[in-house]
């Protein structure tokens, strides 16, 4: 499952549920999908977001990485996808949300 991120101020932002999850319980948030932030919320959340990268919080984990360990195996010194990677469209999003004053919501597909 995947979840997408949306605002009228910028494109949207899917990623599996599990990163989704992730990145909102470092946000502050509950993890409750669909749900949405106001405007006024942005800036908390989002510079918590952001403190948690600095602070060197862990990458979420990757439901489908289990799936290709063998393969993997064949494939060593493969880059793994870190936690400012991932977050990094959405801090997008959320700044896009902020500098025009919308709404940002969240929902499964």
């Amino acid at each position: 499952m995947t979840v997408t991120f949306r605002s009228p101020a910028a494109g949207d932002v899917t990623m599996l549920r599990a990163h989704a999850v992730h990145l909102l319980g470092l946000m502050g948030l509950s993890g409750r999908i669909p749900s949405a932030l106001g405007p006024e919320d942005i800036p908390r959340v989002r510079d918590r977001l952001r403190q948690a990268i600095e602070a060197g919080a862990p990458a979420p984990p990757d439901p489908e990485a289990r799936q290709f360990e063998e393969e993997d195996d064949e494939q060593e010194g493969e880059t793994r996808v870190g936690l400012a990677q991932r977050a990094w469209p959405l801090i997008q999003l959320l700044d896009a949300a902020e500098k025009a004053g919308e709404h940002v919501t969240w929902d499964e597909r």
